[in-house]
């Protein structure tokens, strides 16, 4: 009997009752952890791709999740928190592809729950080609510009009897450049002609 009223004592004081109970997430820590599905398909042109191995890297915690493609090449990743996830596909010989998704279970910030992520890989030898390729081409381009950059400046110099002027142009457009004689050209017409040099390129009138 008194073993029973210090049993009922100790149930209604709470004696032997652990009270470490955790709390139920708020619904606000729900919708934050809530998480989804990445689903795609990797395929090479029109061939889908088997054994393509597929992460998912948090780009915030560095949480990284994987998975593989299925013979078909499809795969599916189950996503337990939201977050901004960088998608990658890598497969031997293949260059490796990503792809950037936002995943939300509420819809909100532009996000949705199920993402999709398709990828088209290529030979990794090709695109090492087709780099090479633009880079010969950037290349001729900054040459051809470079040679008609070179054609464009040139200088004018004229050479004459007068070597006691000035040049006050702004710029180097008139360096060098000197006033003509008239003393070769002979005849009586010649002490009435007249020769101007105007602007910095050194045009004659």
């Amino acid at each position: 009997m008194f073993a029973a009223c210090w049993t009922g004592l100790g149930a209604a004081k709470g004696w032997g009752q652990s009270t470490d109970a955790v709390p139920a997430p708020s619904a606000a820590a729900q919708t934050q952890s809530g998480g989804g599905t990445i689903k795609g398909a990797v395929k090479a042109g029109a061939v889908p791709l088997p054994g393509v191995a597929i992460t998912a890297t948090n780009t915030l915690t560095g949480k990284k999740y994987a998975t593989t493609t299925d013979v078909a090449g499809s795969f599916s990743m189950t996503i337990p928190r939201n977050g901004r996830y960088v998608v990658r596909a890598d497969l031997a010989a293949f260059a490796g592809e990503t792809k950037e998704v936002l995943i939300n279970s509420a819809g909100e910030n532009g996000g949705r729950p199920d993402q999709l992520a398709d990828f088209t890989m290529q030979l990794a030898s090709r695109v090492e080609q087709q780099q090479q390729q633009q880079e010969g081409q950037q290349r001729a381009a900054a040459t051809a510009l470079s040679g008609a950059i070179g054609r464009g400046m040139q200088s004018l110099s004229v050479t004459g009897g007068a070597t006691d002027l000035a040049d006050a142009s702004t710029g180097t457009g008139n360096a060098g450049a000197q006033m003509p004689t008239l003393s070769g050209l002979g005849g009586d017409a010649a002490a009435t002609d007249s020769v101007a040099v105007s602007g910095q390129m050194g045009q004659t009138i």
